[in-house]
């Protein structure tokens, strides 16, 4: 028993120094990367840095924070944001936010984020490349007040990011997800100037896979960022009301960054579509008929109207109109 209670005590010794090294260092390491911000010109400034959790974890705690750039004004500000992990399970990591953060984009331009559980996580294999396994960011009801004092609001919303079963080291599935989705009036009262529509999006959603010309591990910060290659868009949706926009397809994307390839757009409830374009005045009264004539032809007596946004040669078109040059993806 005695050699027991021995063994016992050099164990938690071993442990208790192997949990104060890897404070030491969690907390170093935060040091380090917060003096990089200011060598590089940013201007930094926080109350207290500690890391605490004995035994089980490491939570590292940065409060009353600020990172701001005195060459163009924007900055972050936040009460506090937290690190947290595993002693055991290093190579994931959990950052929690305060539910008041501000995001300053210029001078007197500033983003006031209000969020209940607002938190991102990351992971990497244990192994020499340090591969990102999973990346994760999501909230629960999420309010952004804008600088020209209207808001943008949502219920819920998920980010996630993981690489691609089967696929080489360097394709990624992307999934986002937002739901209850509250616009701000100013664009409201464009898409929707007679206020038919409900007050919020019911929900938009993307699933799709994103190939890179290299794969994100602990290179990333060394050279050129990952430059996209390609995009597939499994399934990508917006629900409003009675409406539906629905897309699916493939791009390749060129070294310049010119997109080529082919998505399907499905519109359902386009005939509201046509009367909103026609109160916000994109469409004129007098042609909605033979807009409406021509939907009913291509739904062939369906619910839905399908056109192809094509890309190609630079330029891009919906089905047979033109709509001028292809976005650079890069």
């Amino acid at each position: 028993m005695r050699k027991l209670i021995v063994l016992a005590l050099v164990l938690a010794g071993l442990y208790g120094g192997y949990w104060a090294v890897g404070a030491n260092q969690i907390r170093g390491g935060a040091q380090t990367a917060l003096d990089g911000m200011t060598a590089e010109g940013l201007t930094v400034q926080y109350a207290g840095l500690t890391t605490r959790g004995f035994p089980s974890r490491f939570d590292t705690t940065l409060t009353d924070f600020t990172i701001a750039d005195p060459t163009t004004g924007a900055g972050w500000s936040a009460p506090w944001v937290q690190v947290l992990a595993l002693s055991y399970r290093p190579n994931h990591v959990i950052a929690a936010f305060a539910p008041e953060q501000v995001i300053t984009l210029a001078p007197g331009q500033s983003i006031t984020v209000t969020s209940d559980g607002l938190r991102a996580s990351g992971s990497v294999d244990l192994s020499t490349d340090l591969p990102l396994t999973a990346l994760t960011a999501e909230t629960g009801p999420i309010r952004l007040a804008l600088p020209d004092g209207t808001a943008l609001a949502a219920a819920r919303g998920l980010a996630a990011l993981r690489p691609t079963p089967a696929e080489d080291g360097a394709t990624y599935d992307l999934f986002t997800d937002l739901e209850a989705i509250a616009l701000p009036e100013t664009v409201k009262a464009l898409i929707d100037p007679e206020g038919t529509l409900p007050g919020t999006v019911a929900m938009v959603r993307a699933d799709s896979a994103l190939t890179l010309d290299r794969p994100l591990d602990r290179h990333l910060g060394s050279g050129p960022a990952p430059a996209l290659q390609a995009i597939t868009l499994r399934d990508a949706r917006i629900v409003w009301a009675d409406m539906t926009l629905a897309a699916t397809g493939d791009l390749t994307i060129a070294p310049d960054g010119t997109p080529d390839g082919r998505i399907e757009i499905g519109a359902t409830g386009w005939e509201r579509m046509i009367d909103l374009a026609v109160a916000a005045g994109a469409i004129d009264p007098g042609v909605a008929p033979t807009w409406v004539n021509m939907g009913r032809s291509m739904a062939n007596g369906g619910p839905t109207v399908t056109l192809p946004l094509i890309f190609q040669n630079g330029r891009m078109s919906l089905g047979p109109f033109p709509l001028g040059p292809a976005p650079r993806l890069r």
